[in-house]
């Protein structure tokens, strides 16, 4: 596994949607952000920043870039 990596934007949003086809009523189950960086070989926290953030722009009213 890749410790840090720097992801393009494309990578960004296909993991975003990959927690979104996973998401229920905008929350993940267990262990769903851990499938989603397996699949894209990064590391978890990276994944779960990528979630927060998104869920920070939805809450602001701001499009999820």
């Amino acid at each position: 596994m890749i410790t840090r990596k720097n992801l393009s934007d494309k990578e960004r949003q296909a993991i975003y949607e990959a927690l979104l086809l996973r998401s229920v009523n905008g929350k993940l189950k267990r262990r769903t952000t851990t499938i989603v960086a397996n699949l894209f070989n990064v590391n978890r926290c990276y994944v779960q920043f990528i979630w927060r953030k998104a869920k920070e722009c939805l809450a602001a009213g701001v499009p999820v870039d």
